[in-house]
């Protein structure tokens, strides 16, 4: 069966009119440098993330969400009639849900509805690497012509907040081309050009109060956003005939006709749907910045954060051949690297990125190994790698940042300072670490491992003595003292976090795995399988690893609420689907590569397949609540957690 990017899903009235159904399910497009378009497949907005165009200005950074959503009306012998939906507190106006028939997300978005004899499909797409979106009206039916009212609701703001009626907005159009307006709303903010096609725009500036989002209800957000609009389109259309409307913020963009076409068929080890999901879902990630290619952690809130980036580069990069992309990615995080660390996220708007994390350079380094290994490129690792590695061993000799150094007495890093998340496990309500691991947490001391590992083999290759040296007996140093320091003998599993004191953190947790996942394990096969049961048997669910074992007083099985109920849960229970990547690696670490361990890899990734239609529709969500049934929560496209799933199933299938 040939494979379609996006897949070929779609939905009837029968699921289309259940609400919380329909709310559930969302589509997402992407523009390739930061920019996305997102909604429900009945078409309500539920979340302040929804839009036509949210816009990278400049990409990926400084996010604003520019067009909401296009209000449709259409008029027939004389009659008017909705062909969109809105979410207001207790109500739905106006209620064109009640004649949407279809959504299916391949060859873009698109719905249709009917209205008596007449048929209309609605159709989305951006243009691939601009801050441009088109919306195609198509009367499919009816020999008679229709009027279509149209009205496009703007936010102009920053896609992390709301906007509410204030009298600093123009809202005027101001007509610069045929069919084509220029909106300045706001002095900071870029200017949005309207193309309205076949349409003219009948001006009637407006605001429209109070639209609802209950997902920001369920997360104790702001939940009411006004919008604004600058007037009507009207058009007249008969059977056959198709009014566009594009917006974007850039003044002479090409607006496509069609969609664009799918840019690959997926290889043939990917023909499965689940497989060839991901492998489309993984290229939503990939963005292209001017200094180079980056990959974002998650949509509809994440920006590119390193220690995911790196995390996410095999599955989103290396098992799909983009060799070049990977590289550059590597580049541009060696190029920010500061005190020996590679940053922890770009923010937003553009300031100076943030380093507070312990981990993401240990897996870049391992990662740009992995990069080597697969192509060869000596060349890159030894001019732009393997220099940067050799400065992060100073610094962890000499002490860097928020206490990351290496513990003289056994060669392991020790990480962390009071009231600071550096490691994966990261939230953090107002001055509460919510997950202290401040000392030796055991998936930095696993990685810190397989660092030493790749520099000391580097330097031996680059013949330089020194290097090896030191590296190579910090390697011998480290892995003897591994398992003295982690194992807990009488619980069959190693210690979360090892303080300072030498005292051993008990929760059981699935970091450990990472000490089986790393190419030369420092557990001996043995200890390993009981490890690997301990986390089976308490960690282990259907859609990835819980963060804290049931059994725990402080695990939190439901992840939900505000701010601080959500976070309390983020990694104290809540289940992350990216951890299946490590537990398949144990998996072929502790059982080899036979047949009932490939088959057990495969088994992984069925309860994926009916994922696709749940959540993010084609992709992975964030994480999962710990309880049964394990609903998903968190972003609905998460990167790492695509990127793992794919990963497994290379290493299942080839």
């Amino acid at each position: 069966m040939r494979a379609e990017c996006p897949p070929n899903l779609s939905f009837t009235r029968d699921t289309l009119h259940q609400l919380e159904a329909s709310c559930r399910k969302e589509w997402l497009l992407t523009n390739g440098i930061g920019g996305f378009a997102c909604g429900t497949i009945g078409g309500l907005r539920t979340r302040r993330y929804h839009g036509l165009l949210t816009a990278a200005a400049p990409p990926p950074a400084g996010r604003v969400l520019v067009l909401a959503e296009i209000e449709a009306w259409v008029d027939i012998d004389s009659q008017s009639h909705p062909i969109s939906s809105h979410l207001y507190h207790g109500a739905i106006h106006p209620n064109g849900i009640h004649h949407l028939q279809r959504f299916s997300l391949h060859p873009c978005p698109t719905h249709l509805y009917t209205v008596g004899n007449v048929v209309i499909q609605r159709q989305v797409w951006l243009v691939p690497h601009h801050n441009a979106v088109v919306v195609r009206y198509t009367l499919l039916s009816r020999q008679r012509t229709v009027r279509l009212h149209l009205i496009p609701l703007f936010a102009c703001r920053d896609y992390h907040m709301l906007t509410h009626a204030n009298n600093a907005l123009n809202p005027h159009a101001e007509e610069v081309a045929p069919g084509v307006y220029l909106l300045t709303p706001y002095p900071a903010f870029p200017a949005v050009y309207l193309r309205t096609g076949d349409a003219h725009l009948v001006a009637h500036p407006d605001w429209y109060y109070a639209f609802h989002y209950p997902a920001e209800t369920e997360r104790g957000l702001d939940d009411t956003e006004d919008l604004w609009t600058p007037g009507t389109l009207v058009c007249d259309l008969q059977r056959g005939q198709s009014v566009t409307v594009a917006v974007s913020l850039e003044p002479f963009v090409e607006i496509p006709a069609e969609p664009p076409e799918e840019m690959e068929v997926p290889p043939p080890f990917c023909e499965h749907p689940l497989a060839s999901a991901l492998w489309c879902a993984a290229e939503q990630f990939v963005i292209h910045r001017p200094q180079g290619t980056s990959i974002i952690a998650g949509y509809p809130w994440f920006t590119d954060w390193g220690r995911d980036a790196m995390i996410s580069l095999r599955g989103i990069l290396l098992v799909r051949k983009r060799y070049e992309q990977a590289r550059e990615v590597l580049s541009l995080f060696a190029g920010y690297m500061r005190d020996g660390l590679i940053p922890n996220r770009f923010p937003d708007t553009g300031e100076e990125p943030e380093y507070h994390a312990a981990d993401a350079t240990l897996w870049f380094a391992w990662m740009a190994d992995c990069y080597r290994r697969e192509t060869g490129d000596e060349q890159f690792f030894r001019e732009e790698v393997y220099p940067r590695l050799r400065e992060c061993l100073q610094a962890y000799r000499e002490g860097t940042r928020f206490g990351i150094r290496i513990d003289p007495a056994d060669g392991i890093l020790r990480v962390g300072e009071p009231g600071w998340q550096v490691t994966w496990m990261d939230a953090k309500v107002g001055d509460w670490v919510v997950t202290p691991r401040e000392g030796k947490p055991v998936e930095v001391a696993a990685l810190w491992l397989q660092f030493l590992q790749v520099l000391t083999e580097a330097a031996h290759r680059y013949d330089d003595p020194a290097t090896a040296s030191v590296a190579g007996d910090l390697l011998r140093r480290a892995r003897e003292s591994f398992m003295s320091a982690f194992w807990i003998a009488e619980l069959h599993y190693l210690a979360d976090v090892v303080d300072d004191r030498g005292r051993q953190d008990c929760r059981l947790r699935p970091n450990q795995l990472i000490a089986l996942a790393i190419p030369q394990p420092p557990v001996p096969r043995d200890l390993a399988k009981q490890m690997v049961r301990a986390v089976e048997r308490h960690l282990l669910t259907p859609y990835g690893l819980r963060t804290l074992a049931p059994f725990d007083p402080e695990y939190r099985g439901y992840y939900g609420g505000d701010v601080t109920a959500r976070d309390s849960a983020y990694h104290q229970g809540t289940v992350w689907t990216w951890l299946l990547g490590p537990y398949a690696d144990a998996l072929l670490f502790t059982s080899g590569r036979t047949p009932y361990t490939l088959s057990r890899l495969r088994n992984l990734l069925k309860p994926f397949e009916k994922h696709l239609r749940d959540a993010g529709l084609g992709t992975i969500s964030e994480i999962f609540d710990g309880d049964p049934p394990h609903h998903p929560r968190g972003c609905f496209a998460q990167a790492w957690s695509v990127a793992e799933l794919l990963r497994i199933w290379q290493m299942a299938t080839l």
